[in-house]
């Protein structure tokens, strides 16, 4: 399967806060790669380098096979090499009408090189008819971005990638905030996004049922750094690395009884000038020895497409079991 982004050895600090410390990934065209992790992990920080928000301080990226140029990389040249970002309830501009949503920052212009806004109008309308099917609800390209529902406005943010023809989508909390019926229909959107378009997409969500229903592979993220990769049902059924085990657990299951949820002990390690060294969720398992962390952890392939960083995975217990 083609790859449509690679990224090394990505660091980014503000100030004294390591904010991402050696990420490395990949995005394929047609898959769906979903980030998980507690807030403050990283995750956000990672997407606003890929759409051209931040700069890193170190590593590297390729999209379509070319090395990015930080120097020249912004939000319009993210776009210009098809990068499309779809922020919860920042996607859009309140006060302006639909169709310049849609176009804003790349105008459909005619053969004499003017703004075409009547061609902007029409293909608004098509979109709303024909993706989001507002056509009936009297929606109209003219109508305020305020007449949307919170499901309608995510609706049209990712339907301006797919009129766009975005080879790499990135979708942040896309389902947050919305009822179930709604939720079905913009993961539906998704699901098209990725199969008929075939889009690389990028799914941040803490919604672990949409992981399962959606995802292709997960990256769970913690402190900075990818501790786990695999494809879905593999994370799923067989994870390993401590923090994805406790996460986990920690999370409601409908098929049993226990009324106790697991508690991850302690606290996320402090970013603030935070070192470069040593299992960084070592301070929230102190019953595994010392010996049992590497000194300077890295992801390794334990099964094939099945990445966990330290070796502290090979013998972790909870506390308590033998």
């Amino acid at each position: 399967m083609e790859t449509v982004v690679t990224v090394r050895g990505i660091r980014k600090s503000f100030g004294s806060i390591s904010a991402l410390n050696g990420v490395d990934l990949e995005l394929r065209r047609g898959e769906i790669l979903a980030l998980l992790g507690n807030n403050g992990a990283g995750k956000s920080t990672f997407i606003k380098i890929l759409s051209g928000l931040y700069r890193p301080d170190e590593g590297w990226m390729e999209i379509g096979g070319k090395r990015v140029d930080w120097r020249r990389y912004g939000i319009r040249a993210a776009r210009c090499m098809g990068v499309e970002t779809v922020y919860q309830e920042r996607s859009l501009g309140e006060l302006q009408p639909l169709w310049r949503n849609v176009f804003v920052g790349r105008p459909l212009t005619s053969f004499l090189g003017f703004i075409d806004v009547r061609a902007e109008k029409r293909a608004t309308a098509k979109i709303l008819e024909k993706v989001l099917g507002l056509d009936g609800a009297g929606m109209h390209p003219d109508a305020s971005v305020r007449t949307l529902s919170g499901g309608e406005r995510q609706g049209l943010a990712i339907a301006r990638a797919m009129y766009f023809d975005a080879s790499i989508v990135i979708l942040d909390e896309p389902t947050t905030a919305l009822d179930v019926t709604i939720q079905a229909q913009i993961l539906d959107l998704i699901k098209d996004l990725q199969e008929e378009h075939k889009a690389g997409i990028i799914l941040i969500t803490h919604d672990l049922g949409v992981v399962a229903q959606v995802a292709d592979r997960v990256a769970v993220m913690y402190a900075g750094q990818i501790v786990e990769l695999a494809a879905v049902q593999e994370l799923f059924t067989h994870p390993l690395h401590p923090y994805t085990r406790s996460l986990l657990k920690s999370i409601p299951q409908a098929d049993k009884d226990d009324d106790m949820l697991h508690v991850i002990k302690g606290m996320v390690p402090s970013l603030k000038k935070l070192k470069h060294t040593g299992c960084r969720f070592a301070d929230r398992i102190p019953w595994i020895p010392a010996e049992e962390h590497e000194e300077s952890p890295v992801l390794h392939e334990v099964s094939p497409g099945h990445f966990v960083r330290c070796s502290c995975w090979k013998n972790f217990r909870f506390e308590g079991e033998v």
